[in-house]
């Protein structure tokens, strides 16, 4: 049985990377990969808000922190605050030296956390505007899982261990205290995945 959607809103300039939904705004933010948010009203049906992320590479994921009306858009090299009230931005948090790409975000109370190209996930501490950890941040790195490459090109990458897994995907358990990441491969020749649980 064929789905249809009960009502539609187009935007002929843009394709939808990423949506979060906010239920208790009635709001949903739609990303793009030119990096435009859009705030919608989910009950109208209408635009909110539309503003354009600083950050005009490699705009890919966006979360919402309902408590704290807080959007958070994940870039190459840094993620973005936004105020979900008026769209305007508040703060670019720049990435540790060594580690890009920003593919997945998820809040949790007062954190933010980050799931990465470069394999890592980092935990952001909204109240101290900094990344966990003294010194460093701290660094959690998934399990390395299943990759391969049909290309023998690369073959010598895999070998020498010289591709990393990105981490698209960071969830809590119900509880707080369980952490799931997942992904794959970001470079185009290779195929694979991985799973890892943080308690």
């Amino acid at each position: 049985m064929a789905m249809s959607p009960v009502t539609s809103l187009c935007f002929s300039d843009d394709l939808v990377r990423d949506m979060a939904i906010c239920s208790r705004n009635h709001e949903v933010a739609l990303l793009s990969p030119n990096g435009r948010l859009r705030i919608l009203d989910i009950e109208v049906m209408a635009k909110k808000h539309s503003v354009q992320t600083p950050a005009l590479t490699d705009n890919v994921c966006v979360t919402i922190n309902k408590d704290q009306n807080v959007y958070a858009v994940g870039s190459s090299d840094c993620f973005l605050l936004a105020d979900t009230c008026c769209g305007n931005w508040r703060q670019r948090v720049q990435l540790p030296a060594g580690i890009q790409a920003v593919r997945s975000l998820v809040f949790r109370d007062h954190t933010l956390t980050v799931g990465c190209g470069t394999g890592e996930v980092l935990v952001y501490d909204m109240r101290k505007n900094a990344f966990f950890g003294s010194t460093a941040p701290i660094k959690m790195k998934p399990t390395f899982g299943f990759m391969r490459t049909i290309d023998r090109t690369y073959q010598a990458y895999l070998v020498n261990g010289k591709v990393n897994q990105a981490v698209y995907t960071v969830s809590y358990s119900q509880s707080g205290h369980g952490l799931f990441a997942a992904g794959g491969p970001l470079n185009a020749p290779f195929y694979g995945n991985f799973a890892s649980i943080y308690s």
